[in-house]
């Protein structure tokens, strides 16, 4: 099932403009042409220098560690009427994988379980 045909229901993607690791979930998403309201979750906080970043409320309650990226994805029922619930998805390759496996009408990995995995494991060894 795909959410990309349901712009009514767009997910939510917290980000950072200057993260690398959110950068890679946006891609994905603008690649797919998935609908989302993008959710800028960290600003400079001036005040107080014992923490960097002011942190969105909304993302502090889905990810108590407050980081980017975040996706918050609605469920529906069969239908497509009623929001249930949500999902919530955390680290960058875990939200393009998401993304890719879940929301996309196309993919841009391979279907083949052992290669993606192999493909999973070598990227975050890169990334890390």
């Amino acid at each position: 099932s795909s959410l990309a045909s349901t712009p009514s229901l767009p997910l939510k993607f917290f980000s950072a403009w200057f993260c690398p690791y959110a950068q890679r979930a946006w891609i994905a998403l603008e690649l797919h042409k998935i609908p989302y309201e993008l959710i800028e979750a960290l600003s400079l906080q001036e005040s107080d220098y014992s923490s960097p970043y002011e942190k969105n409320e909304e993302l502090l309650r889905l990810n108590p560690k407050g980081l980017v990226p975040t996706l918050k994805i609605p469920k529906t029922d069969l239908d497509r009427k009623n929001v249930e619930d949500f999902l919530v998805v955390i680290e960058s390759m875990d939200c393009v994988e998401y993304i890719n496996q879940h929301l996309a009408n196309t993919t841009i990995a391979t279907t083949d379980g052992k290669k993606r995995n192999s493909i999973n494991d070598q990227s975050k060894e890169f990334y890390s």
